[in-house]
């Protein structure tokens, strides 16, 4: 069984909070700990009375070297990725505890992502979901990678080795709590060259559902439920482990983390919501389209006592994060008393960039077909505080259509009626 206790007072805090069952008070004593030290390599320098004098035989010099190739094809290329030998460690309890409550803190790490502005952002046209509740970050952090080898060495009979953690690893993948994981890459033991034990691990992971939807963005009220299917898909590339020289500390590096959220239908089919005077409005064949991309990576390496202070505020300084989004929705609205086939108005909602702060969010047109100019007029000069609603915007057409028509019509937009 594992402890953090002796490590940090900050380690069961997590572990408590992402696990139901908190880690045992049993880590040997400090006095107990035997700490890993690498044996030095034999020294491969011959007896000093053995050295080889070239210039006892010059021909050896040169010989050989008229059947060399030294053409371009046997240069190395510097720019090739060098791969990494591993060999198989045996962990002791105190190595267990201190990769296990990394982990953890890994994961915690996701839930301050989770917390930042961008994360915390309203979904559009969503009744109340978020970005971050959306993608589940720190749900895959915590599922797909602490818990794994968490529950190994709490579970482990034989003595703990680097093989059983990627063992560990490679079974997490399949289709928990709708989040569908598939690995792609996993390496990982005791690095010699580095004197540093390190796994690799490429994963991704897509869940998909439905998000309830509202028309506040677009002044409209639904009168039912209404659903968009969504997608979040997230690749990570990361490295893990402990660093052996000196006092032996966890660290991670995340090489590059990828992550998209896509809200969409093609064929939104609503009432609105209207007082019993009102005509029947329905927005018949929306449309809808919502595309989140994120990009992050850490600077380098960071390590256990990083992640535990990270917070929303001193982010930036352990992981570099870049969030864009795009909407586009187009609802056409109809009068269901009307036996024409042409919707009455059209409501446009569009963003090129949703988490800009330099600019306007969302931008909000409204098509009302031949009478446009003569509509905004009137709304213009009849405006209220609130956004038009779909019955005022009709009331309106109604009003024109009675009034004389009127001559070249000043050219009002659709923010002078918002």
């Amino acid at each position: 069984m594992l402890s953090a206790d002796a490590i940090t007072g900050g380690a069961p805090a997590v572990v408590a909070d992402i696990w139901d069952d908190p880690l045992d008070d049993d880590l040997h004593p400090a006095e107990e700990i035997l700490f890993f030290e690498v044996e030095p390599p034999e020294s491969d320098t011959p007896p000093a009375n053995n050295y080889y004098d070239p210039s006892q035989d010059l021909e050896d010099l040169f010989s050989g070297l008229a059947d060399q190739d030294l053409s371009d094809d046997d240069v190395s290329d510097p720019s090739e990725t060098q791969t990494t030998e591993y060999t198989p460690f045996k962990l002791t309890d105190f190595q267990q505890t201190l990769i296990a409550s990394g982990l953890q803190a890994f994961a915690r790490l996701g839930q301050v992502i989770e917390s930042c502005r961008e994360f915390t952002a309203h979904v559009p046209f969503s009744d109340g979901d978020t970005v971050g509740s959306l993608l589940g970050l720190s749900e895959i952090m915590d599922t797909r990678l602490a818990k794994p080898v968490y529950d190994y060495f709490n579970d482990a009979t034989d003595p703990p080795d680097t093989d059983q953690v990627l063992t560990a690893l490679d079974t997490a993948p399949g289709t928990n709590k709708d989040i569908q994981l598939d690995i792609h890459h996993i390496d990982g033991g005791y690095a010699a060259a580095d004197k540093e034990i390190r796994f690799e691990i490429e994963l991704s992971a897509e869940r998909k559902g439905e998000v309830r939807l509202c028309g506040t963005e677009a002044g409209l009220v639904f009168a039912e439920e209404a659903t968009a299917e969504f997608t979040a898909a997230c690749e990570l590339d990361c490295s893990f482990g402990l660093d052996l020289l000196g006092a032996e500390e966890f660290f991670i590096e995340i090489e590059s983390l990828d992550a998209t959220l896509a809200v969409d239908t093609t064929d939104l089919d609503v009432a609105l919501k209207s007082a019993s005077t009102d005509p029947e409005l329905a927005v018949i064949d929306g449309t809808l389209a919502i595309e989140v991309e994120i990009q992050a990576e850490t600077a380098g390496r960071v390590t256990f006592g990083q992640l535990m202070a990270a917070s929303a505020e001193n982010l930036p300084a352990v992981i570099r994060i870049s969030v864009s989004g795009t909407l586009a929705a187009r609802l056409p609205i109809y009068n269901l008393s009307q036996s024409t086939g042409n919707p009455v108005f059209t409501v446009v909602v569009s963003s090129g960039d949703l988490f800009s702060s330099q600019s306007k969010a969302l931008f909000v047109d409204i098509d009302f077909g031949a009478p446009k100019n003569a509509l905004l007029n009137w709304l213009a000069t009849n405006r209220q505080h609130d956004a038009p609603s779909a019955a005022r915007l009709l009331a309106a057409q109604d009003a024109v259509q009675k009034q004389p028509a009127v001559q070249n019509p000043t050219e009002p937009t659709a923010a002078d009626v918002s």
